[in-house]
Parts: structure tokens; C-alpha cells; sequence
């Protein structure tokens, strides 16, 4: 009985022994499953930094002195992904990366440690034998194109760390390899860390350190340059800059600190630093009386990036009282060259969150087509470069006015930055561009300086430029266009003009001129860049008699320039004697004004500032009949429980309702959309150019923001919408089409057969309840 007990336990032992073995086995293969997933980087398939960090535990610091760290930047990533869109680029990472380790021994692990940035681990050889060995890398890279055929290359950059101190830490070896990229000045392919570089990193590891002091103190304020408006010189804004009174290096500008900050990644705490600066003073101006002003700041990558940055901002600005749609954030250069979908879900979210959107230094870098389709920020600001050389550039003036014109079809404000002359203003002024800021009208002024300045009796007050004329010249005064039409007579042997009217400055006076030649060429009349369109039409004049006509621009005094419209002939001609053209100036703004301002009236609905539904009706159907249209979306949306609003609130109530879901509207769809109010508590939208998935995005995000309720003084409402879409060209192309089956999802989901939005879908037809419901 004991040997059957023993050998059971034996065997019950022997059995366990298995079972311990084969778990541990298996969990020895789940934890390393873990670890290699938590080591690898999902688009290259090789090292993260994790990854490269554990691996280089194997050699430092025991063997530092064999070992160098070379951080390796593909330098045109922007225009990688701005020319061949993210899912080619990720295969560009791919293919670096398989380069790579063709080059690498096993012994020399190497990662992608940034979005275009890789480090790897070289054996520490000579200078020039390191040099050898990454040219092979970026030859390697570069192989697709050995015969020259493409125009494409990638562009490399090495930045190389050779250690010498055993204890250092690898992740300051990367910083220090890494940094060499830091410099815009430096241009090297292959830059090696010296004892200089090391000094200038230690030197902005302690500017960072300060600036963690000087913020608990008061070493930074925060300065306002105002905004003008180039066409009446009011002030219509700001823009916040922050400073800082370091204790040992005095005074310092943003450009001197910002970008060394941001890399140690503490730009998050200066933004919001400005920001509640910003929400503190809007709130104090608006205590004491004065006028709302606009203030827009600068808004770091590193903040944009934090989830929920714009529902945060949005909380600071309610606690300190202040309102969100007065507050601007401007998206730099490093913002805009991200992915194309992480910009606009920026730019989604800051709308969302009430406030106005900006892009900053528009033109200086290239911007993604697909950011440009669906273009839905408030203002652009120019890149001050365009400005300099007092404006001598020709070229420069065309790009300027590409933009301004560009702005303005899609409603977008131009600003321009960093002007410092009265030349720089005028020719802004021709071009079209709403505002500027800079030294000829203000510097960047402190709190007190831009209350006592920017406000007169509680409004915001007008500007003038430095040394601009406070009041018209006699010849301006005398030289307006007093009627809408000038007559003119060219003779051009005897090179004179006559007009009916001085209707310019650059008349002085005069009807009748010689030198016409000069005056066309040479004066103010005629705007510098539409000067050879005049000679050309002059020149068809003088071989043909038919009428040629344009648009130019001539200068009508007061600084400002208007397109007025030219008609010339022949008049007379004869052989070696004389040729006579006649023209006629027509200025059409006055008319065109008119009658611009009175079709937007009656295209608009009086109580929310939408679109009507006539014109709403009009304009979808001639675009679809046009076929204009090739992908899109008709939304119909209702506001739920709007009757049991208005007779418990009252009337007021509903129609400020109304009123809060037209501007929700507005917030999250573009500029190029049609929003209109249909009838009642109705509104349709037209979506252009998007794709279903797109769209369903949209309608998801517009519910999302709906769960901020609706307040009006002691009144708290939850709004609730129910929202049908259809979409082009899956559900049709014909207005009538579209619109019936989203009104049709759109009573679906108010009859609960769905919740918030449906999309059509074949079959789904007005229910019974739906039609005794319009009876």
C-alpha cells in the first residue's frame, strides 16, 4: 500500500513538474511576445527608442570608447508627404530603415526615434572611416535612382556623438548626436558634436532650468502688438508675445528662447502662461467698459499635441470669465507640416472649443494640397518676407496677391506681418489685404501701454501709420472719382492724352498731358503689375480697330488702388500722320457693391445669418447640374423638442436656440460649405469634395460638441439634434434625390429607429407618423 501511495505521488509530482514547465514556457513567450511588441516600431518593423535603448545597455558603458551614436534626419520628410502622401512615406521609413541594417553589422543596433529621425550605433572608428560608412547608408537609400531618371533623391543628414566618458548616460548621447540638427544655420551633411556643441547644449538645458524659476516669479510678461485694418485704420485686434527678463542675460525676445524651449519641451507651460494672461485682460477691459478686442497668440506643436488641449484652454477661459470666440491661436510652420489629418482635427478642435483658428507665416513653406482643399481656418497671416526690400521684388508681389485673392474667395482674413513702412502699407492696401501690424503703425506694446492706446471712449480706436499724412493732399482731394465714368483720348505721334475728369492724384490737375508715354509708364496711375497689360491693349489698338477690353487697376487717391474697367479702339488712323485711340474708364465698385450687399441680404435668413433656403435650393442644384460635383454629402437636421422650447421658454429663447445651433453649425464645417436654415427649426447643409466615412466623422464630432449645453442666463438646456445625410453619388445626383432620403434618415432617427444621425440607405421611405405629422 505505501509503494502504490509513493509511486502516486511520484507520478502526481512528475505530472505537476510538466505543467510548471509548460506554463512557464508559455508565459515565457507571452512576456517576451510583450517585450519585443513595447521594443518595435510599427511602421520600420525594427527598434523604437525603447527598443534601441535596451539594446545599447549590451555596450555602454562597458565598451563606450568602441561605440559611436550617429542620429541620422531625413531632411525632406515635408515634402515626402506633401508630394506623395503618409502611406508612401511610411514605405520611404521601410526602406531607410532595410538600408540601414544592409550597412550595419548585428552588433550595431539601430532605431526610428522621431517621425524622420533614426539613431543607430556605429562601431567608434576613425572620423573619415564613420564618414565612409553613412555615405554607403544614403548611396544605398538612393539605389531607385542610380541612372538618374528621377528627379527625386532622399536627403540625408548626420549628426555623430563620439563618447568619452564612461559613464555617461545613452539617452545623453542621442540628445547630443540629435542636437546637431538644432542649428538652422548648419547645413553640413556630416556633423560631428565638439566641445562647442556640447557648451550650447548645456547652456539651453540651463535656460530651461531658469525658465522653470522665472516662471513661478515674474520674469515673464506678456506684450500686445495691435492689428489695423488697411481700409478705414481702425484697430481691429492683437497679438500676444511673450518676454522674458532673464536675471543674468536681461531682456530676451521670444525668437531668442522659444525655439530651445520647445525642444526640452516646455513650450506647453509658457502657452498657457500667455493664454491666461490673454483670458485675465479680455476679462479686466471688459469689467471696465471698453470694447471686445480679438487677441490671437502663437500655439506651440508641443501643446496641440496633448489630448484635449482645446476643451482645457476652453475651461481656463470660462473660470476666469472671459470669451472664447475673442481668442485667436496661431498654428506655425512645424504644425502645418504635420500629417495632413492631425492638422485639421487641430483645427476641428479649436473651433469646436469656440475659438478662431490662424495659420502663421502662410507662403513660407509648403502647404499640403489636402490642407488646402478643405481650408477651414478664420485668418492667414503672410510670411513677413514677402514685405522686405521695400517691395521691389515683382515676384514676391504676385505670390502676396495670389494669397489675398485666394483668402478672400474662401472668406478667410488676410493679415500681414512685421510691416515697417508707409511703402509696405500702400502696396498692401492695392492688394487687397485686410490688416497688417508692425513698426509703421505700433510696436509690441505692454497691458497698460495697449489699453491707453488701442481704446478711445471705450472703443477701439483708429491708427496711423509713422509719418503718414493726416490729411489728404490738395490733389487728393481734388483728384476723386467723382462720377463712374472718365473719357480719354490717346494721339500717340504726338505721345498726348486728354480725360474728361481728373479723377487721380497722379494727374496733378491736369486734363490735358504730354509725355502720355511717361505718365502710363512711369507715375502712380496705373498699378505696377497691370502696366503691360495697358501697353499690350494699347498695342492691338494701334493694329486693329476693334474694341479691347481688361480690368485694371488705377490709383484713386487716399493711398488706395480700384479695379476699374478699361474699353479702348482705334478712333482714327493715318499712315505716317497720326493714330488716335479713345478709351473709357468705367468704376464699377460703387455699383457692384450695391448690388452685392443686397443679393447677400436677400440670400440670407434675417434671425441666424445662414443662408435661405431659396438660395440654398439654387446654388446645390446649379452646381450638381453643372457638374461641378463628383463627391459630397446633403445633410438635414432638426432641432429636437423645439416646440416644448419655445412655449415653456418663450419665443426669445427659441430664436437665440436657433441662433447657438447656426453657430455650432458654422464651427464644424468649412468655409466652402453651405449651411442654410430650411424653415422653422430646419437646417440643411452642402458638403463638397468628401468621402461618406469623412462625413460621418463630422457628424460624430458635431454631437460631441452638442453635449455643451445651451445657456442663457439662468436657462441650461442639453440641445439634441436629429441629423439624416445622404451621400454623392452613392444616393444620387439630383438635389430633389439628395435631399428626400436626407430627409428621410434625418426622421428616422427623430422616430427613434435609430440615434443622433443615419445615413439613407435603399428602402427607407417617410413613415405614416412622419406624413400626420406634416398634415
Amino acid at each position: 500500500m505505501s509503494d502504490k501511495i509513493l509511486f502516486i505521488m511520484i507520478l502526481f509530482g512528475a505530472v505537476l513538474a510538466i505543467c510548471i514547465a509548460v506554463f512557464a514556457l508559455i508565459s515565457g513567450r507571452r512576456v517576451s511576445k510583450i517585450h519585443n511588441s513595447a521594443s518595435t516600431d510599427p511602421t520600420t518593423g525594427g527598434f523604437n527608442s525603447f527598443g534601441l535603448s535596451e539594446a545599447a545597455k549590451k555596450i555602454f558603458p562597458n565598451q563606450t570608447p568602441l561605440y559611436s551614436v550617429v542620429a541620422v534626419e531625413l531632411s525632406n520628410w515635408n515634402q515626402i508627404i506633401h508630394t506623395f502622401g503618409n502611406e508612401e512615406a511610411k514605405k520611404v521609413l521601410c526602406h531607410v530603415e532595410k538600408c540601414m541594417r544592409g550597412v550595419l553589422g548585428k552588433a550595431e543596433p539601430s532605431a526610428r526615434i522621431g517621425s524622420n529621425v533614426f539613431c543607430l550605433v556605429m562601431k567608434n572608428l576613425l572620423g573619415s572611416d564613420i564618414r565612409v560608412r553613412l555615405e554607403r547608408i544614403s548611396e544605398t537609400a538612393n539605389l531607385f535612382n542610380k541612372n538618374g531618371t528621377s528627379t527625386f533623391v532622399l536627403d540625408f543628414r548626420f549628426g555623430i556623438y563620439i563618447p568619452d566618458n564612461p559613464v555617461e548616460t545613452f539617452s545623453a548621447m542621442v540628445e547630443k548626436a540629435s542636437s546637431l540638427f538644432d542649428d538652422p544655420e548648419n547645413n553640413e551633411v556630416f556633423a560631428f558634436f565638439e566641445e562647442s556643441a556640447k557648451n550650447s547644449a548645456e547652456k539651453k538645458w540651463e535656460l530651461v532650468r531658469q525658465a522653470e524659476i522665472s516662471l513661478g516669479g515674474c520674469d515673464f510678461t506678456v506684450s500686445y502688438q495691435p492689428k489695423v485694418a488697411l481700409n478705414d485704420k481702425r484697430i481691429i485686434g492683437a497679438e500676444a508675445f511673450v518676454n522674458w527678463h532673464h536675471p543674468k542675460l536681461g531682456l530676451l525676445y521670444p525668437s531668442m528662447f522659444l525655439s530651445d524651449l520647445d525642444e526640452y519641451h516646455f513650450a506647453h507651460k509658457l502657452d498657457t502662461f500667455v493664454f491666461e494672461n490673454i483670458c485675465n485682460k479680455q476679462t479686466e477691459w471688459k469689467n471696465a467698459g471698453l470694447a471686445s478686442c480679438p487677441v490671437s497668440m502663437n500655439i506651440s506643436l508641443d501643446t496641440v499635441k496633448k489630448p484635449g488641449f482645446a476643451e482645457e484652454f476652453a475651461d481656463i477661459c470660462g473660470k476666469i470669465g472671459a470669451e472664447a470666440k475673442f481668442i485667436e491661436f496661431e498654428l506655425g510652420e512645424k504644425i502645418i507640416s504635420e500629417p495632413a489629418e492631425f492638422v485639421h482635427k487641430i483645427i476641428d478642435d479649436i473651433h469646436s472649443a469656440g475659438f478662431r483658428c490662424a495659420f502663421d507665416n502662410f507662403g513660407k513653406t509648403a502647404v499640403s494640397p489636402e490642407i488646402l482643399r478643405e481650408l477651414n481656418v478664420d485668418s492667414v497671416k503672410l510670411y513677413p518676407g514677402f514685405f522686405s526690400a521695400e517691395n521691389n521684388d515683382r515676384s514676391n508681389r504676385f505670390i502676396v496677391e495670389a494669397i489675398v485673392k485666394f483668402a478672400s474667395q474662401m472668406h478667410i482674413t488676410s493679415v500681414a506681418d512685421g510691416i515697417e513702412n508707409l511703402s509696405q502699407m500702400r502696396y498692401l492696401q492695392q492688394s487687397g489685404c485686410d490688416a497688417a501690424q508692425g513698426f509703421c503703425f505700433f510696436k509690441a506694446l505692454s497691458a497698460e501701454e495697449f489699453k491707453n492706446k488701442a481704446f478711445r471712449e471705450g472703443e477701439l480706436a483708429y491708427a496711423r501709420a509713422e509719418h503718414f499724412e493726416e490729411t489728404p493732399s490738395e490733389d487728393e482731394e481734388n483728384g476723386t472719382f467723382n462720377g463712374n465714368i472718365v473719357m480719354f483720348t490717346y494721339s500717340v505721334e504726338d505721345d498726348t492724352v486728354s480725360f474728361s475728369d481728373c479723377f487721380s492724384p497722379a494727374l496733378r490737375g491736369q486734363k490735358n498731358i504730354k509725355g502720355a508715354h511717361s505718365l502710363f509708364s512711369v507715375s502712380e496711375l496705373i498699378h505696377e503689375n497691370d502696366k503691360r497689360d495697358f501697353f499690350r491693349m494699347l498695342e492691338r489698338c494701334c493694329v486693329k480697330d476693334d474694341w479691347t477690353e481688361n480690368s485694371l487697376r488705377f490709383y484713386l487717391g487716399e493711398n488706395r488702388y480700384e479695379w476699374l474697367d478699361v474699353y479702348v479702339h482705334r478712333a482714327s488712323y493715318q499712315p505716317g500722320v497720326s493714330t488716335v485711340i479713345s478709351g473709357t474708364l468705367v468704376n464699377k465698385a460703387v455699383w457692384k457693391k450695391e448690388v452685392k450687399h443686397w443679393q447677400e441680404k436677400a440670400h440670407r435668413d434675417t434671425l441666424t445669418g445662414l443662408y435661405n433656403r431659396e438660395f440654398f435650393e439654387r446654388e446645390v442644384t446649379t452646381r450638381l447640374e453643372n457638374g461641378e460635383v463628383s463627391s459630397g454629402a446633403v445633410v438635414f437636421i432638426d432641432v429636437n423638442d423645439f416646440k416644448t422650447i419655445n412655449d415653456t421658454l418663450g419665443h426669445s429663447v427659441g430664436d437665440d436656440v436657433l441662433c447657438f445651433v447656426a453657430k455650432r453649425l458654422l464651427g464644424e464645417f468649412r468655409h466652402t460649405d453651405i449651411v442654410a436654415r430650411y424653415a422653422g427649426d430646419e437646417f440643411v447643409v452642402f458638403v463638397n469634395g468628401i468621402s461618406r466615412e469623412y462625413m460621418e466623422k463630422r457628424l460624430a464630432h458635431l454631437c460631441d460638441i452638442l453635449r455643451y449645453p445651451y445657456r442663457n442666463g439662468n436657462v441650461e438646456r442639453v440641445i439634441n439634434l436629429s441629423m439624416g445625410a445622404t451621400v454623392i453619388p452613392d444616393d444620387g445626383t439630383d438635389y430633389l434625390t439628395l435631399l428626400k432620403g436626407a430627409d428621410c434618415a434625418m426622421y428616422s432617427v427623430k422616430f427613434g429607429e435609430t440615434s443622433r444621425y443615419a445615413f439613407y440607405k435603399e428602402g427607407m421611405e417617410m413613415s405614416k407618423m412622419k406624413q400626420k405629422k406634416r398634415k
